[in-house]
């Protein structure tokens, strides 16, 4: 009876184990999406920027507007980081964009979020 009683428990145990585990794998996510909606709408800006020529003052307009955008994307970054050390370096990446600027981060930006929205990524 004992023994029969550890099974059970052992099992139970296995079992809430594992429901916590899969609830883990989408803490955040809400975050890094809102964070890559701010990001997306950043290389929007950045995309139409690249068709102006450098001393268009319309240009600096929108890397003033892709760095504001990476600046507020940043915050929901972070606290998905908190929640699930998975998306610490999407958290990191946008972190860099005042030490190495915009030019630097737009490529693993643009893939970071581009995984983020298929879905195709792993915990």
């Amino acid at each position: 009876m004992a023994a029969l009683t550890r099974r059970a428990g052992l099992a139970g145990l296995l079992i809430f184990g594992g429901l916590l585990l899969a609830g883990c794998g989408q803490a955040g996510l809400t975050g890094v999406q809102q964070a890559c909606d701010h990001v997306e709408r950043g290389l929007r800006a950045f995309d139409r920027s690249l068709t102006l020529d450098p001393t268009d003052p319309v240009r600096s307009q929108l890397r003033a507007t892709t760095r504001r955008e990476f600046m507020r994307a940043t915050h929901f970054a972070a606290r998905a980081s908190t929640q699930n050390g998975h998306w610490t370096a999407f958290a990191t990446s946008l972190s860099e964009v005042h030490r190495v600027g915009v030019d630097s981060v737009v490529p693993t930006l643009r893939m970071q979020c581009a995984t983020i929205r298929s879905g195709d990524y792993y915990y």
